[in-house]
């Protein structure tokens, strides 16, 4: 089957779940650095080259122009260093260039459907593009130069705008058209769509565009309240899913739950922070990996589980009859420690301690680097390459049609 028929039949199924139509995220974050605590940003840093695979019709590859599908992993010529220019039209990009106008060392970046966020070594936020919710563009808010307390709500943000500028943030991250932002005092601000209640601060009444509060409600950066007093240590986004880990070992979700992918049984959306039945407070949880529809999550021993939808192989369990109502442990990968996970809109991946690349889920999409073979892939495997021969890998980051892959030298 085709790529667009089966992107038609998946989003047709969804529909009968809960009548709810979602765009794939087309990117998802890119943790360049990351902090173990709101308090103790870890030293650990990471070079290496960057690889990519998968379709860009619209250049997300950063191949050239005249690559629209990487079948193989594919080595990106960066530009070293990448020149100083600026696009004055609208137009897809094919290469890498510079993001001018912020100030300080970006440590980390993220990016959704239309909006792309950068962090300083100062905590500083920096945000550009537009959020989008259902019914098309809602903008996004800017502060006024002259008064940064008043906010100016503008259609899309072409340079990069700071926004928290009283906040000193130390890790973000973005769903499709939302954005949360943890400080270091451990506190979570988001911005963005609510309709699903991936902001974790609007009610449902008032979801659709802040209702009667109007846009100024969801696109002013708001703290996210929890039903009891916490901390968060860490705080992780999908396509309209919100996670966070607090003090006490507790994952709090909020969000669109149609697939079981917040790991409540019940199907439906959460628009407060509510504890995730699925994780258990007592495993130390490292990181999450959140999609559209499904999640992976892996603990400190490097167990990998996943929950949520189960076509196309996307959890690694096998060929199941049933979407996965809670975390299930991914066998395939239970005798490997696994450093590193990552999701796509229908793909996911997996990192080990050996540099060994796993993936798993669509085939049709080309993001898991067999060639021609447009077979899905329900369990894991190893991704392998001429490019990767001599290569141990990082870590991967997905998006909707395409996937990058960042890799060092053995």
């Amino acid at each position: 089957m085709g790529l667009r028929k089966r992107k038609a039949a998946e989003n047709e199924t969804a529909a009968d779940v809960q009548k709810k139509r979602r765009r794939s995220p087309s990117s998802r974050t890119t943790q360049l650095k990351k902090y173990k605590t709101p308090n103790e940003p870890s030293t650990f840093t990471a070079s290496g080259t960057s690889f990519t695979m998968g379709m860009g019709e619209v250049g997300q590859l950063g191949l050239g122009p005249d690559v629209m599908e990487a079948n193989r992993v594919s080595k990106i010529n960066l530009k070293d260093p990448i020149p100083f220019k600026k696009t004055e039209e609208e137009e897809n990009c094919f290469t890498a260039d510079k993001v001018l106008g912020i100030e300080g060392c970006v440590v980390q970046i993220a990016a959704g459907d239309s909006h792309s966020v950068a962090l300083t070594n100062k905590g500083h936020v920096y945000i550009w593009g537009t959020f989008r919710d259902n019914s098309g563009v809602i903008g996004m808010n800017k502060d006024d130069k002259n008064d940064v307390r008043h906010q100016i709500l503008e259609l899309k943000i072409e340079k990069p705008s700071l926004i928290l500028s009283d906040q000193i943030i130390v890790k973000i991250a973005c769903g499709c058209s939302h954005l949360l932002c943890l400080s270091n005092k451990g506190d979570i601000f988001s911005l963005g769509a609510s309709d699903c209640g991936q902001l974790g601060r609007v009610a449902e009444y008032f979801a659709q565009r802040g209702g009667r509060r109007g846009l100024s409600k969801i696109l002013t950066p708001g703290k996210v309240s929890f039903s009891k007093k916490t901390k968060c240590v860490d705080i992780w986004a999908g396509a309209y899913i919100s996670f966070a880990r607090t003090t006490d070992g507790a994952i709090w979700a909020w969000g669109l739950n149609n697939y079981f992918q917040l790991g409540f049984p019940d199907m439906r959306d959460r628009f407060t922070p509510e504890i995730s039945p699925s994780f258990d407070s007592s495993i130390e949880w490292k990181q999450i990996a959140c999609a559209e529809h499904h999640i992976i999550a892996i603990d400190a021993t490097g167990k990998s589980y996943s929950m949520g939808r189960k076509e196309y192989g996307r959890l690694g369990l096998g060929e199941v009859k049933e979407d996965v109502k809670e975390l299930a442990l991914i066998d395939t990968l239970a005798d490997k420690k696994v450093l590193s996970i990552s999701a796509g809109a229908s793909v996911s991946y997996a990192v080990d301690d050996q540099g060994v690349l796993y993936g798993w889920g669509m085939g049709s999409t080309f993001q898991l680097g067999n060639g021609n073979d447009e077979k899905d892939v329900y369990t894991p495997k190893p991704i392998t390459g001429k490019q990767l021969e001599k290569m141990s890998c990082v870590m991967a980051s997905a998006g909707g049609q395409h996937t990058l892959v960042l890799a060092s030298s053995k």
